[in-house]
């Protein structure tokens, strides 16, 4: 519930860490970085205790909190998602845009320079695609498309081409089989150059080659 979310936010900031898909892999690639650095670090007390204190900083008990907001478009933005942007921005909380950049930055979009600010203050703007089909009714050629331009439009509109698809509906299954995942979707997305790609359901999948998986739950009545 909208309305609720400036009550929560307290609780978010003290039990979480908010950050965005984009960060989160950032500090993931320090650490990864960090456990390769040095073989046998004991041998190297000093380098050894400046990689403890660096490691501490990218080290926390209190999980990430990465919170998305759906079907943004460049003409059009849903009164209650206007809300949750400010409530967020107000408490420095940076999130995850999902934009349907619908019309091009040089079409106009009266909210074209508001996902400016947004991206300028830290938000992650990512691709939710274009018109937001069922991804696993379309053609190999037009998942490449949807993918391809959203990406695009979304790097003209910002200065930076996004690194996240946010799979609309949050299904990454061919038709009514929930059993392996549509791998065009991952094929595509690949192509396109994210580097994450995120639904509903499961949890994430940091394994061999980009485009790497999240899953994520959605708010409904029992969020209240």
């Amino acid at each position: 519930d909208f309305r609720l979310l400036h009550q929560i936010i307290p609780d978010l900031k003290t039990r979480f860490t908010p950050t965005t898909y984009k960060d989160w892999y950032q500090t993931y690639k320090q650490k990864k970085r960090i456990s390769e650095a040095i073989t046998e670090p004991y041998y190297f007390d000093g380098a050894h205790q400046r990689l403890i204190r660096r490691s501490q900083l990218l080290t926390t008990s209190i999980p990430p909190l990465v919170i998305s907001i759906d079907d943004v478009g460049t003409s059009w933005i849903r009164r209650e998602h206007l809300q949750i942007i400010e409530d967020l921005r107000e408490a420095n909380m940076p999130s995850v845009i999902g934009l349907q950049p619908n019309l091009k930055p040089n079409e106009g979009g009266k909210y074209w320079e508001l996902i400016r600010q947004l991206h300028s203050e830290g938000w992650e703007i990512a691709s939710h695609t274009i018109n937001h089909y069922n991804l696993s009714e379309l053609s190999l050629n037009k998942l490449r498309s949807e993918f391809a331009e959203s990406s695009q439009r979304i790097e003209d509109g910002v200065g930076e081409a996004p690194v996240t698809l946010i799979v609309p509906f949050g299904d990454i299954y061919p038709g009514d089989q929930y059993q392996e995942t549509d791998k065009r979707i991952f094929d595509a997305a690949k192509e396109a150059g994210y580097t994450f790609v995120v639904g509903i359901g499961g949890g994430r999948q940091i394994e061999g080659e980009p485009p790497y998986y999240f899953g994520r739950t959605v708010p409904d009545i029992s969020a209240q």
